[in-house]
């Protein structure tokens, strides 16, 4: 009877193995992962914001770069994006390769467009989240 239980406990096992491919891969699934992808890009990408519009708050000026904003603690992740100080505002741009390596499906950045409202009362001069119409 152990034997019995413990093979069918190995076959069922050896079964389910490719349970959760199959699962990743239905449509559904993949649309929802894909959200959560891109919602979670843009969660970054204003938090990004957050600490640059607060340096410029606190200092008087816009950052030098990403590395000069000031504590930061160990879940503030900056580098996933570029940042370049202008003479009037300044350019926050997503970087592809790292996006891909935080998200599970392949996002595409032009996939993300962020209402016009977004952009107003910011310093964000340019960014490839900026739709270009």
């Amino acid at each position: 009877m152990k034997l019995l239980s413990l093979i069918i406990l190995l076959a069922f096992l050896i079964s389910s193995c490719n349970l959760e491919d199959q699962i990743l891969e239905k449509p559904e699934v993949k649309n929802q992962i894909s959200k959560f992808d891109k919602e979670n890009v843009i969660a970054q990408f204003n938090y990004n914001i957050g600490l640059i519009e607060l340096h410029k708050k606190r200092f008087g000026e816009y950052p030098l770069s990403l590395d000069s904003l000031k504590h930061l603690n160990y879940w503030d992740v900056p580098n996933r994006f570029e940042y370049k100080k202008l003479p009037n505002g300044y350019v926050l741009n997503a970087i592809n390769d790292t996006i891909a390596k935080m998200t599970a499906t392949d996002l595409d950045i032009a996939d993300i467009n962020l209402p016009d409202s977004f952009w107003k009362g910011i310093g964000l001069v340019e960014s490839n989240l900026k739709s270009k119409n």
